[in-house]
């Protein structure tokens, strides 16, 4: 009788994590797509840093990650990172969370919720709105 042997190798990813720059007249639409893992490690970064330095010009920026199906540790913190890069350069921005960074963002304590279920105010710049 033999043993098979296992592969200690993981297994790829199907997808990665992704972006698109969505411009309009008022706003800067950055759009992510897939799991924000550590994989994802320094993506979402590089395009906010590619958003300060030449396509911002006094738009607000919308962080669109609703096609975002997964965030792990990594991901919180490539997301923070992020963040961070856009109030150091004083960039309006505001968050648009899908249900599983939502999840996570209010596990955190960085999300809030209402009674009801619904949200009370995402990060955006400027801390949240008055309620």
């Amino acid at each position: 009788m033999g043993y098979r042997g296992v592969s200690m190798r993981p297994e790829p990813s199907p997808t990665s994590f992704s972006y698109s720059i969505e411009p309009s007249a008022g706003e800067l639409r950055v759009v992510g797509v897939g799991p924000l893992d550590l994989a994802a490690r320094g993506v979402l970064c590089d395009a906010v840093r590619g958003v300060v330095e030449g396509q911002l010009q006094g738009r607000t920026v919308v962080l669109d990650l609703t096609r975002v199906e997964m965030i792990d540790s990594s991901g919180l913190g490539e997301l923070v990172r992020a963040l961070l890069i856009w109030d150091e350069q004083g960039a309006s921005w505001k968050m648009l969370p899908s249900e599983s960074v939502r999840r996570l963002l209010a596990l955190v304590g960085v999300g809030r919720f209402r009674s009801g279920g619904e949200h009370g105010g995402w990060l955006s710049s400027g801390g949240y709105p008055d309620e």
